[in-house]
């Protein structure tokens, strides 16, 4: 289930922009990840309290991006997130650790 939503993603990526999102140029995020001016506020509130640098604005703009290709909107949001599918492994306790 996990592997054909990503399998998904990753060719929405390709069909939009040719590329993953992970070779995507800092500069060429923004318009890929087509901001609204809600989430380009609180995403520079974010960038001033944390005092994040460039790097990791392109950071959260990547995932942001790659998240919006699961959920298959075309759109970065305020208020997405992986679907509970691809995030159920995670929240399992792992064995062996501490």
């Amino acid at each position: 289930m996990i592997g054909e939503a990503v399998r998904a993603a990753l060719h929405r990526q390709y069909e939009w922009q040719d590329c993953a999102n992970a070779m995507l140029a800092g500069g060429d995020l923004e318009p890929v990840c087509a901001l609204d001016d809600t989430v380009r506020g609180l995403l520079g509130a974010a960038m001033d309290r944390l005092s994040l640098s460039a790097r990791a604005y392109h950071r959260i703009l990547r995932v942001a991006r790659t998240i919006a290709d699961l959920d298959g909107t075309g759109r970065v949001e305020t208020g997405t997130s992986p679907k509970p599918s691809t995030t159920e492994r995670w929240r399992e306790p792992r064995k062996g650790l501490i």
